[in-house]
């Protein structure tokens, strides 16, 4: 089913820009409550002897807190889908069907069909060998036959690697990542995909960076403000605009294998984070965003496997609710890093999260 954006009512999107304010106000009552409960306020001045600790051991952070405070995740998988699951067109009269009523699939929001998935990406056929698969395969004369001839062009992937990095080209290091990429090549050929330069000298942490804010001006109600305590006036917090939930260090962990700089770490994740993962814990009309997803995983079980759908349903195992994880953290911590590192591969080359939901549907 492809319905075409310009069909979107004002009325539809104001619903949904309110749905989004709805869920950060609860939001910020679970953050608000934490804190009180642990007496625990949002924005403490750190004394200046703390101050010149944290600038002495910037590169031991984690040795200099060792105490652990007994905080809560805000929020997890869980709650986001219950959240999504509730949404309902205004325009909709009620359904008796438990079918829909559980479905995300009767929202019009605008998704690619199969055909359209096929057409772009066509390099990933069963046809078209994949770094990082095929040479690790074992099984067949046909599998034996692809690594004879990954072997054979192993000269020309790596002149090719060379080649991008000499133009520099971020279109060429995406079409270079089509196929899956060595785990030796991947680092700079990220940072070329991500237009990243990385000179930087200062490692600033994630959660108090206020450019990652940026990303969140196009969506409304998707900013926590929290008032001092002594101070009528509010501050933005935290700087960067981002409330961590259940699983939200798995964006970061597949990373860690890539780069053993904290600062080049630091500003491939962030980029990530704005070009990508904040997709997936906003509620909007972004093709992109974790809602036009969950609706693009069901619609193709719903095509291609209408029975299994019908029946987990019926069972109280909706598809959507087994797969809302994988698609939240991208797959992190439920594949190898290896495997979610080459899945990302191709989130970078095709510039679309897209490819994490046809994976999720294919492993249904």
């Amino acid at each position: 089913m492809h319905i075409s954006r310009r069909h979107f009512s004002h009325e539809f999107n104001s619903f949904l820009i309110e749905a989004q304010k709805k869920w950060l106000e609860r939001t910020i009552h679970s953050l608000n409550s934490m804190c009180q409960e642990l007496k625990l306020p949002l924005d403490p001045a750190r004394p200046a002897k703390m101050v010149e600790l944290i600038i002495e051991s910037w590169d031991e952070l984690s040795t200099l807190f060792k105490a652990v405070r007994p905080v809560k995740p805000i929020f997890g998988p869980k709650d986001f889908l219950n959240a999504l699951q509730a949404l309902q067109h205004p325009n909709k009269n009620g359904h008796d069907d438990p079918l829909f009523k559980s479905s995300l699939s009767n929202l019009p929001l605008p998704t690619k069909d199969l055909s359209a998935l096929r057409q772009k990406y066509a390099s990933l056929n069963l046809t078209c060998m994949q770094n990082g698969v095929d040479d690790q395969s074992s099984v067949g004369n046909f599998c034996n036959a692809l690594r004879e001839l990954h072997s054979l062009k192993g000269f020309a992937y790596k002149f090719n690697y060379f080649l991008v990095l000499q133009h520099r080209s971020s279109q060429h290091a995406r079409v270079f990542l089509q196929n899956g990429c060595p785990l030796g090549f991947r680092s700079r050929i990220w940072a070329l995909c991500l237009n990243i330069n990385v000179t930087r000298s200062v490692l600033l942490p994630f959660l108090r960076d206020p450019k990652v804010m940026e990303v969140f001006a196009s969506y409304p109600g998707t900013v926590l403000k929290a008032s001092r305590r002594k101070n009528i006036d509010s501050v933005i917090y935290p700087p960067s605009g981002v409330i961590p939930f259940h699983g939200f260090s798995m964006y970061v962990s597949p990373l860690c294998y890539l780069y053993d700089d904290p600062v080049q770490l630091y500003i491939v994740f962030r980029q990530m984070y704005m070009n990508y993962f904040h997709r997936l814990h906003i509620i909007s009309d972004d093709p992109e965003g974790i809602l036009s997803l969950c609706i693009l995983f069901e619609r193709i079980l719903q095509d291609k496997e209408p029975e299994l759908v019908m029946h987990l349903t019926c069972v109280g195992a909706p598809p959507l609710r087994l797969a809302f994880r994988w698609i939240l953290r991208a797959f992190s911590g439920y594949l190898s890093p290896e495997q979610v590192l080459l899945l990302w591969d191709r989130i970078l080359a095709w510039d679309s999260l897209e490819i994490i939901v046809v994976l999720a549907a294919s492993i249904m």
